[in-house]
């Protein structure tokens, strides 16, 4: 997992926002179902993902 910084345009000001780019790979590895949708919690030297829908697909 990585972390950058980037600025988020906004009407007033470019605003710094973390980003996370997790790879497929390493989502699976760790039981993540990829198609989920996670909460995002920042905490200091922590990143957590809360899962907050479950979608079936019957593919």
């Amino acid at each position: 997992m990585k972390v950058y910084e980037s600025s988020y345009p906004t009407k007033r000001d470019y605003t710094k926002i973390p980003q996370i780019k997790i790879k497929n790979k390493k989502l699976l590895q760790h039981g993540f179902k990829i198609g989920r949708k996670f909460e995002v919690i920042y905490q200091p030297n922590k990143i957590t993902l809360v899962l907050i829908a479950k979608e079936d697909s019957n593919h």
